[in-house]
Protein backbone atom coordinates (compact mmCIF):
# COMPACT_ATOMS: atom_id res chain seq x y z
CA UNK A 1 0.00 0.00 0.00
CA UNK A 2 2.91 2.34 0.71
CA UNK A 3 4.22 1.76 -2.82
CA UNK A 4 0.85 2.62 -4.37
CA UNK A 5 0.40 5.64 -2.11
CA UNK A 6 3.81 7.02 -3.06
CA UNK A 7 3.19 6.24 -6.73
CA UNK A 8 -0.15 8.05 -6.61
CA UNK A 9 1.40 11.14 -5.02
CA UNK A 10 4.12 11.17 -7.67
CA UNK A 11 1.54 10.99 -10.46
CA UNK A 12 -0.45 13.85 -8.91
CA UNK A 13 2.63 16.06 -8.88
CA UNK A 14 3.57 15.27 -12.49
CA UNK A 15 2.51 18.20 -14.70
CA UNK A 16 0.92 17.47 -18.09
CA UNK A 17 2.96 18.54 -21.11
CA UNK A 18 1.62 21.34 -23.29
CA UNK A 19 1.23 20.02 -26.86
CA UNK A 20 3.90 20.97 -29.35
CA UNK A 21 3.73 24.59 -30.45
CA UNK A 22 3.40 23.47 -34.08
CA UNK A 23 0.06 21.88 -33.14
CA UNK A 24 -1.23 25.01 -31.43
CA UNK A 25 -2.55 28.44 -32.38
CA UNK A 26 -1.48 31.24 -30.09
CA UNK A 27 -4.27 33.41 -28.71
CA UNK A 28 -4.97 36.37 -29.05
CA UNK A 29 -4.94 36.08 -32.84
CA UNK A 30 -6.32 38.13 -35.70
CA UNK A 31 -9.15 35.70 -36.38
CA UNK A 32 -10.65 32.96 -34.26
CA UNK A 33 -10.03 29.50 -35.67
CA UNK A 34 -13.68 28.46 -35.77
CA UNK A 35 -14.54 31.46 -37.98
CA UNK A 36 -12.09 30.42 -40.68
CA UNK A 37 -13.72 28.48 -43.50
CA UNK A 38 -11.19 25.59 -43.63
CA UNK A 39 -11.95 24.79 -40.00
CA UNK A 40 -15.75 24.84 -40.09
CA UNK A 41 -17.44 21.55 -39.27
CA UNK A 42 -19.15 19.62 -42.05
CA UNK A 43 -21.80 16.91 -42.24
CA UNK A 44 -19.05 14.28 -42.21
CA UNK A 45 -16.63 15.80 -39.72
CA UNK A 46 -16.87 17.65 -36.46
CA UNK A 47 -14.38 20.17 -35.10
CA UNK A 48 -13.68 21.06 -31.50
CA UNK A 49 -10.88 22.83 -29.70
CA UNK A 50 -9.05 22.66 -26.42
CA UNK A 51 -7.99 26.00 -25.00
CA UNK A 52 -4.90 25.68 -22.77
CA UNK A 53 -4.46 28.60 -20.39
CA UNK A 54 -1.22 29.88 -18.84
CA UNK A 55 1.78 28.24 -20.44
CA UNK A 56 4.39 27.64 -17.73
CA UNK A 57 7.89 26.13 -18.07
CA UNK A 58 7.76 22.71 -16.39
CA UNK A 59 11.05 23.54 -14.69
CA UNK A 60 9.46 26.50 -12.85
CA UNK A 61 6.64 24.31 -11.55
CA UNK A 62 9.04 21.56 -10.44
CA UNK A 63 11.31 24.03 -8.62
CA UNK A 64 8.33 25.54 -6.79
CA UNK A 65 7.05 22.09 -5.76
CA UNK A 66 10.52 21.08 -4.60
CA UNK A 67 10.73 24.21 -2.46
CA UNK A 68 7.27 23.70 -0.91
CA UNK A 69 8.01 20.03 -0.16
CA UNK A 70 11.16 21.03 1.70
CA UNK A 71 13.43 19.20 -0.70
CA UNK A 72 16.74 20.26 -2.14
CA UNK A 73 16.65 22.78 -4.94
CA UNK A 74 17.42 21.55 -8.42
CA UNK A 75 21.13 21.70 -9.05
CA UNK A 76 22.40 24.55 -11.16
CA UNK A 77 22.78 23.50 -14.76
CA UNK A 78 19.93 20.97 -14.63
CA UNK A 79 17.25 21.93 -17.12
CA UNK A 80 13.80 20.36 -17.55
CA UNK A 81 12.53 20.99 -21.09
CA UNK A 82 8.97 21.67 -22.15
CA UNK A 83 5.99 23.63 -20.91
CA UNK A 84 2.89 22.73 -18.96
CA UNK A 85 -0.42 24.54 -18.52
CA UNK A 86 -2.46 25.41 -15.45
CA UNK A 87 -6.01 25.13 -16.77
CA UNK A 88 -7.94 24.06 -19.86
CA UNK A 89 -11.41 24.31 -21.32
CA UNK A 90 -13.01 22.51 -24.28
CA UNK A 91 -14.66 24.59 -27.03
CA UNK A 92 -17.18 22.97 -29.34
CA UNK A 93 -17.61 23.60 -33.08
CA UNK A 94 -18.81 27.21 -33.24
CA UNK A 95 -16.47 28.43 -30.54
CA UNK A 96 -18.88 28.19 -27.61
CA UNK A 97 -17.44 26.56 -24.47
CA UNK A 98 -18.86 23.24 -23.32
CA UNK A 99 -20.47 23.94 -19.95
CA UNK A 100 -18.99 22.21 -16.93
CA UNK A 101 -15.84 21.46 -18.88
CA UNK A 102 -13.32 23.84 -17.36
CA UNK A 103 -10.67 22.19 -15.21
CA UNK A 104 -7.44 22.96 -13.43
CA UNK A 105 -4.56 20.57 -13.94
CA UNK A 106 -3.92 18.04 -11.20
CA UNK A 107 -0.39 19.39 -10.68
CA UNK A 108 -1.68 22.95 -10.21
CA UNK A 109 -4.25 21.75 -7.68
CA UNK A 110 -1.55 19.89 -5.75
CA UNK A 111 0.61 23.01 -5.81
CA UNK A 112 -2.23 25.03 -4.29
CA UNK A 113 -2.71 22.39 -1.59
CA UNK A 114 0.97 22.56 -0.71
CA UNK A 115 0.87 26.34 -0.55
CA UNK A 116 -2.35 26.74 1.39
CA UNK A 117 -2.54 23.39 3.18
CA UNK A 118 -5.89 22.97 1.42
CA UNK A 119 -6.31 19.31 2.29
CA UNK A 120 -9.90 19.20 1.07
CA UNK A 121 -8.99 20.35 -2.43
CA UNK A 122 -11.85 22.85 -2.91
CA UNK A 123 -11.29 24.20 -6.43
CA UNK A 124 -14.80 24.47 -7.84
CA UNK A 125 -15.04 28.28 -7.28
CA UNK A 126 -11.85 28.74 -9.30
CA UNK A 127 -13.08 26.53 -12.11
CA UNK A 128 -16.43 28.33 -12.12
CA UNK A 129 -14.62 31.66 -12.35
CA UNK A 130 -12.69 30.42 -15.38
CA UNK A 131 -15.91 29.22 -16.97
CA UNK A 132 -17.76 32.48 -16.30
CA UNK A 133 -14.95 34.42 -17.92
CA UNK A 134 -14.94 32.19 -20.96
CA UNK A 135 -18.71 32.38 -21.38
CA UNK A 136 -18.53 36.17 -21.22
CA UNK A 137 -16.38 36.19 -24.36
CA UNK A 138 -19.34 34.98 -26.42
CA UNK A 139 -22.11 37.33 -25.33
CA UNK A 140 -24.10 38.96 -28.12
CA UNK A 141 -23.62 42.52 -26.91
CA UNK A 142 -20.57 44.17 -25.45
CA UNK A 143 -20.97 44.39 -21.70
CA UNK A 144 -19.03 44.34 -18.49
CA UNK A 145 -18.96 41.29 -16.23
CA UNK A 146 -18.03 41.72 -12.57
CA UNK A 147 -16.39 38.57 -11.20
CA UNK A 148 -15.50 37.93 -7.58
CA UNK A 149 -11.85 37.05 -7.23
CA UNK A 150 -11.82 35.20 -3.96
CA UNK A 151 -13.65 33.04 -1.47
CA UNK A 152 -13.67 36.22 0.66
CA UNK A 153 -14.73 38.97 -1.78
CA UNK A 154 -13.87 41.77 0.63
CA UNK A 155 -10.20 40.81 0.55
CA UNK A 156 -9.76 41.42 -3.16
CA UNK A 157 -11.49 44.05 -5.31
CA UNK A 158 -13.68 42.70 -8.12
CA UNK A 159 -12.28 42.81 -11.63
CA UNK A 160 -14.15 44.04 -14.68
CA UNK A 161 -13.98 42.00 -17.86
CA UNK A 162 -15.09 43.96 -20.93
CA UNK A 163 -16.12 41.60 -23.70
CA UNK A 164 -17.70 41.68 -27.13
CA UNK A 165 -19.18 38.91 -29.24
CA UNK A 166 -16.65 36.26 -30.26
CA UNK A 167 -13.52 38.32 -29.79
CA UNK A 168 -10.56 37.17 -27.80
CA UNK A 169 -9.10 40.36 -26.32
CA UNK A 170 -5.72 40.85 -24.69
CA UNK A 171 -7.46 42.51 -21.75
CA UNK A 172 -9.64 39.43 -21.25
CA UNK A 173 -6.69 37.08 -21.03
CA UNK A 174 -4.71 39.34 -18.73
CA UNK A 175 -7.75 39.80 -16.49
CA UNK A 176 -8.29 36.06 -16.28
CA UNK A 177 -4.65 35.51 -15.45
CA UNK A 178 -4.84 38.04 -12.61
CA UNK A 179 -8.15 36.63 -11.39
CA UNK A 180 -6.87 33.08 -11.08
CA UNK A 181 -3.68 34.09 -9.32
CA UNK A 182 -5.62 36.27 -6.86
CA UNK A 183 -8.35 33.71 -6.29
CA UNK A 184 -5.74 31.16 -5.24
CA UNK A 185 -2.78 31.40 -2.88
CA UNK A 186 0.13 33.20 -4.51
CA UNK A 187 2.74 31.01 -6.12
CA UNK A 188 6.16 31.79 -7.49
CA UNK A 189 6.31 30.60 -11.07
CA UNK A 190 8.80 33.18 -12.26
CA UNK A 191 8.46 35.23 -15.41
CA UNK A 192 7.66 32.24 -17.56
CA UNK A 193 3.92 32.23 -16.88
CA UNK A 194 2.47 33.53 -20.12
CA UNK A 195 -0.82 35.46 -20.00
CA UNK A 196 -2.06 33.81 -23.17
CA UNK A 197 -4.31 31.02 -24.27
CA UNK A 198 -3.59 28.24 -26.73
CA UNK A 199 -5.98 26.47 -29.04
CA UNK A 200 -5.51 22.91 -30.23
CA UNK A 201 -7.79 21.87 -33.05
CA UNK A 202 -9.12 18.34 -33.50
CA UNK A 203 -11.18 17.16 -36.46
CA UNK A 204 -12.92 13.80 -36.12
CA UNK A 205 -15.53 11.88 -38.09
CA UNK A 206 -19.00 12.43 -36.68
CA UNK A 207 -19.52 8.65 -36.48
CA UNK A 208 -16.78 8.39 -33.87
CA UNK A 209 -17.40 11.44 -31.72
CA UNK A 210 -20.19 13.07 -29.76
CA UNK A 211 -20.35 16.04 -27.43
CA UNK A 212 -20.04 13.80 -24.41
CA UNK A 213 -16.99 12.02 -25.82
CA UNK A 214 -15.36 15.35 -26.64
CA UNK A 215 -15.50 16.59 -23.06
CA UNK A 216 -12.57 14.81 -21.42
CA UNK A 217 -9.52 17.05 -21.10
CA UNK A 218 -6.30 15.30 -20.02
CA UNK A 219 -5.29 17.55 -17.12
CA UNK A 220 -3.65 14.87 -14.99
CA UNK A 221 -2.10 11.43 -15.07
CA UNK A 222 -4.28 8.72 -16.60
CA UNK A 223 -2.68 6.25 -14.16
CA UNK A 224 -4.42 7.78 -11.13
CA UNK A 225 -7.74 5.94 -11.42
CA UNK A 226 -5.96 2.60 -11.83
CA UNK A 227 -3.70 3.34 -8.86
CA UNK A 228 -6.73 4.19 -6.69
CA UNK A 229 -8.46 0.98 -7.81
CA UNK A 230 -5.39 -1.13 -7.00
CA UNK A 231 -4.97 0.64 -3.63
CA UNK A 232 -8.59 -0.07 -2.63
CA UNK A 233 -8.37 -3.71 -3.73
CA UNK A 234 -5.28 -4.28 -1.60
CA UNK A 235 -6.82 -2.39 1.33
CA UNK A 236 -9.94 -4.60 1.15
CA UNK A 237 -7.84 -7.74 0.56
CA UNK A 238 -9.43 -8.30 -2.86
CA UNK A 239 -6.29 -7.95 -4.98
CA UNK A 240 -5.31 -10.77 -7.32
CA UNK A 241 -2.10 -12.72 -7.06
CA UNK A 242 -0.51 -10.97 -10.06
CA UNK A 243 -0.95 -7.50 -8.54
CA UNK A 244 0.41 -8.67 -5.18
CA UNK A 245 3.46 -10.20 -6.84
CA UNK A 246 4.04 -7.08 -8.94
CA UNK A 247 4.07 -4.85 -5.85
CA UNK A 248 5.91 -7.30 -3.60
CA UNK A 249 9.36 -6.38 -2.29
CA UNK A 250 10.25 -10.03 -1.63
CA UNK A 251 12.78 -11.83 -3.77
CA UNK A 252 11.33 -14.18 -6.37
CA UNK A 253 11.88 -17.74 -5.21
CA UNK A 254 12.26 -19.31 -8.65
CA UNK A 255 14.43 -17.91 -11.42
CA UNK A 256 15.43 -19.77 -14.57
CA UNK A 257 18.57 -19.02 -16.53
CA UNK A 258 18.26 -20.94 -19.78
CA UNK A 259 21.88 -20.21 -20.73
CA UNK A 260 23.44 -21.68 -17.59
CA UNK A 261 20.72 -24.22 -16.72
CA UNK A 262 20.62 -26.30 -19.91
CA UNK A 263 19.43 -29.47 -18.12
CA UNK A 264 16.45 -27.62 -16.68
CA UNK A 265 15.68 -26.14 -20.09
CA UNK A 266 15.56 -29.60 -21.68
CA UNK A 267 13.27 -30.89 -18.92
CA UNK A 268 10.71 -28.16 -19.52
CA UNK A 269 10.77 -28.88 -23.27
CA UNK A 270 9.50 -32.45 -22.91
CA UNK A 271 6.65 -33.36 -25.32
CA UNK A 272 4.09 -33.48 -22.49
CA UNK A 273 4.62 -29.74 -21.89
CA UNK A 274 4.29 -28.65 -25.52
CA UNK A 275 1.37 -26.15 -25.91
CA UNK A 276 -1.83 -27.09 -27.67
CA UNK A 277 -1.36 -24.45 -30.38
CA UNK A 278 1.33 -22.52 -32.22
CA UNK A 279 1.40 -19.39 -34.36
CA UNK A 280 0.44 -20.25 -37.98
CA UNK A 281 3.83 -19.71 -39.59
CA UNK A 282 5.60 -22.05 -42.00
CA UNK A 283 5.61 -25.49 -40.26
CA UNK A 284 9.29 -25.85 -41.14
CA UNK A 285 10.21 -22.78 -39.07
CA UNK A 286 10.73 -23.85 -35.46
CA UNK A 287 11.35 -21.95 -32.27
CA UNK A 288 14.79 -22.38 -30.78
CA UNK A 289 15.01 -24.28 -27.51
CA UNK A 290 15.22 -21.22 -25.25
CA UNK A 291 12.05 -19.73 -26.74
CA UNK A 292 10.15 -23.01 -26.44
CA UNK A 293 11.27 -23.40 -22.83
CA UNK A 294 10.01 -19.91 -21.97
CA UNK A 295 6.63 -20.54 -23.63
CA UNK A 296 6.19 -23.90 -21.91
CA UNK A 297 7.05 -22.31 -18.55
CA UNK A 298 4.49 -19.52 -18.98
CA UNK A 299 1.69 -21.86 -20.02
CA UNK A 300 2.46 -24.48 -17.37
CA UNK A 301 2.65 -22.03 -14.45
CA UNK A 302 -0.29 -19.83 -15.44
CA UNK A 303 -2.67 -22.51 -16.70
CA UNK A 304 -6.07 -21.84 -15.08
CA UNK A 305 -4.54 -19.95 -12.16
CA UNK A 306 -3.41 -16.47 -11.22
CA UNK A 307 0.18 -15.38 -11.27
CA UNK A 308 2.87 -13.24 -12.79
CA UNK A 309 5.89 -14.26 -14.86
CA UNK A 310 8.60 -11.97 -16.23
CA UNK A 311 10.62 -13.02 -19.27
CA UNK A 312 13.79 -11.09 -19.97
CA UNK A 313 16.04 -11.17 -22.99
CA UNK A 314 18.25 -8.85 -25.05
CA UNK A 315 16.89 -7.20 -28.22
CA UNK A 316 16.55 -9.56 -31.15
CA UNK A 317 16.15 -12.75 -29.11
CA UNK A 318 12.56 -13.34 -30.23
CA UNK A 319 10.38 -12.04 -27.39
CA UNK A 320 7.67 -10.90 -29.83
CA UNK A 321 7.78 -14.31 -31.51
CA UNK A 322 7.32 -15.88 -28.08
CA UNK A 323 4.31 -13.65 -27.43
CA UNK A 324 2.65 -14.81 -30.64
CA UNK A 325 2.84 -18.47 -29.58
CA UNK A 326 1.37 -17.70 -26.15
CA UNK A 327 -1.55 -15.95 -27.91
CA UNK A 328 -1.97 -18.95 -30.23
CA UNK A 329 -2.20 -21.35 -27.28
CA UNK A 330 -4.90 -19.23 -25.61
CA UNK A 331 -6.93 -19.07 -28.84
CA UNK A 332 -6.76 -22.85 -29.26
CA UNK A 333 -7.95 -23.39 -25.66
CA UNK A 334 -10.78 -20.94 -26.27
CA UNK A 335 -11.77 -22.89 -29.40
CA UNK A 336 -11.76 -26.16 -27.43
CA UNK A 337 -14.22 -24.71 -24.90
CA UNK A 338 -16.52 -23.55 -27.70
CA UNK A 339 -16.28 -26.94 -29.45
CA UNK A 340 -17.66 -28.64 -26.33
CA UNK A 341 -20.90 -26.62 -26.51
CA UNK A 342 -24.01 -28.43 -27.67
CA UNK A 343 -24.96 -25.49 -29.90
CA UNK A 344 -23.19 -22.24 -30.94
CA UNK A 345 -26.16 -20.19 -29.68
CA UNK A 346 -25.07 -21.03 -26.14
CA UNK A 347 -22.25 -18.51 -26.62
CA UNK A 348 -24.62 -15.57 -26.77
CA UNK A 349 -27.40 -13.96 -24.82
CA UNK A 350 -30.74 -13.10 -26.37
CA UNK A 351 -30.70 -10.31 -28.94
CA UNK A 352 -31.47 -6.79 -27.78
CA UNK A 353 -32.05 -3.69 -29.88
CA UNK A 354 -30.75 -0.14 -29.85
CA UNK A 355 -32.90 1.73 -32.33
CA UNK A 356 -32.96 -0.37 -35.49
CA UNK A 357 -29.70 -2.15 -34.71
CA UNK A 358 -29.74 -5.56 -33.01
CA UNK A 359 -26.94 -6.87 -30.82
CA UNK A 360 -26.07 -10.05 -28.99
CA UNK A 361 -23.44 -10.23 -26.26
CA UNK A 362 -21.29 -13.08 -25.07
CA UNK A 363 -22.57 -14.92 -22.04
CA UNK A 364 -20.74 -13.94 -18.88
CA UNK A 365 -19.44 -17.51 -18.56
CA UNK A 366 -17.35 -16.99 -21.69
CA UNK A 367 -16.76 -13.23 -21.52
CA UNK A 368 -15.24 -13.48 -18.02
CA UNK A 369 -13.17 -16.61 -18.56
CA UNK A 370 -9.39 -16.65 -18.17
CA UNK A 371 -8.74 -16.39 -21.90
CA UNK A 372 -8.66 -12.65 -22.54
CA UNK A 373 -5.50 -11.22 -24.09
CA UNK A 374 -4.31 -7.67 -23.42
CA UNK A 375 -0.89 -6.47 -24.52
CA UNK A 376 0.24 -3.42 -22.54
CA UNK A 377 3.47 -1.50 -22.10
CA UNK A 378 4.90 1.79 -20.89
CA UNK A 379 6.05 2.17 -24.50
CA UNK A 380 2.91 2.89 -26.51
CA UNK A 381 4.72 2.60 -29.84
CA UNK A 382 5.96 -0.90 -29.01
CA UNK A 383 2.42 -2.12 -28.30
CA UNK A 384 1.08 -0.45 -31.43
CA UNK A 385 3.79 -2.09 -33.52
CA UNK A 386 2.94 -5.53 -32.14
CA UNK A 387 -0.82 -5.10 -32.58
CA UNK A 388 -0.28 -3.97 -36.17
CA UNK A 389 2.18 -6.76 -36.95
CA UNK A 390 -0.01 -9.63 -35.72
CA UNK A 391 -2.74 -9.20 -38.37
CA UNK A 392 -0.25 -8.42 -41.18
CA UNK A 393 -0.29 -10.99 -43.97
CA UNK A 394 3.47 -11.54 -43.75
CA UNK A 395 3.06 -12.70 -40.11
CA UNK A 396 1.61 -16.06 -41.18
CA UNK A 397 2.17 -18.77 -43.74
CA UNK A 398 0.19 -18.33 -46.99
CA UNK A 399 -1.88 -21.40 -46.09
CA UNK A 400 -3.55 -19.46 -43.25
CA UNK A 401 -4.24 -16.13 -44.97
CA UNK A 402 -7.99 -16.00 -44.38
CA UNK A 403 -9.32 -15.62 -40.84
CA UNK A 404 -12.35 -13.29 -41.16
CA UNK A 405 -10.30 -11.58 -43.87
CA UNK A 406 -13.07 -9.29 -45.17
CA UNK A 407 -13.86 -7.99 -41.68
CA UNK A 408 -10.18 -7.42 -40.94
CA UNK A 409 -9.53 -5.49 -44.15
CA UNK A 410 -12.61 -3.32 -43.62
CA UNK A 411 -11.63 -2.48 -40.04
CA UNK A 412 -7.96 -1.82 -40.65
CA UNK A 413 -8.61 0.26 -43.77
CA UNK A 414 -10.66 2.71 -41.68
CA UNK A 415 -7.72 3.35 -39.36
CA UNK A 416 -5.14 3.72 -42.09
CA UNK A 417 -3.23 0.47 -41.56
CA UNK A 418 -0.78 0.34 -44.48
CA UNK A 419 -0.25 -3.44 -44.43
CA UNK A 420 -2.39 -6.10 -46.04
CA UNK A 421 -4.10 -8.18 -43.35
CA UNK A 422 -4.75 -11.89 -43.02
CA UNK A 423 -7.39 -11.84 -40.27
CA UNK A 424 -9.05 -10.33 -37.21
CA UNK A 425 -6.48 -11.24 -34.59
CA UNK A 426 -5.73 -7.96 -32.77
CA UNK A 427 -6.65 -4.28 -32.55
CA UNK A 428 -4.45 -1.47 -31.26
CA UNK A 429 -6.34 0.61 -28.70
CA UNK A 430 -4.92 2.97 -26.06
CA UNK A 431 -5.77 6.41 -27.46
CA UNK A 432 -9.43 7.46 -27.52
CA UNK A 433 -9.33 7.87 -31.31
CA UNK A 434 -8.11 4.28 -31.70
CA UNK A 435 -10.89 2.94 -29.46
CA UNK A 436 -13.63 4.94 -31.18
CA UNK A 437 -12.46 3.82 -34.62
CA UNK A 438 -13.36 0.22 -33.69
CA UNK A 439 -16.97 1.08 -32.83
Amino acid sequence: MKILSAWGQLEKLTPPVLPSIKDLVRVPCTELEWNRKPFLSTKECITFYTCYLFAVPIENLVREMSFLLGGDSLEEGIRIPGKTFLAAIRIFEDGCPILGNCSLTQAFQELQQLKANNVNGQYKPIEQLLEMWFQSLFMDDAKTEIISLSHSPSKYPPISILTSKKKFLNSDVVSLHEAVLQATPSINLGNGCACVGFLQQEVLHRKTISKQRAENIPTGSFFLNDIRLAYNEIKENKAGKALKLFLSTHEVSKRYDWVNQSDLMLDICEPKDVPAGRWPVDPHRFLYVGQQAAINTVIKHLNKKEGLIAINGPPGTGKTTLLRDVIADIIVKRALRIALLEHPDALFKDLFSVGKIKFSLLNAEFANCDEAIVVASSNNQAVENISRELPAVDAVDHEYEDYFLDVAETLFSTIGCPKKCWGMISAHLGKKENCLSKI
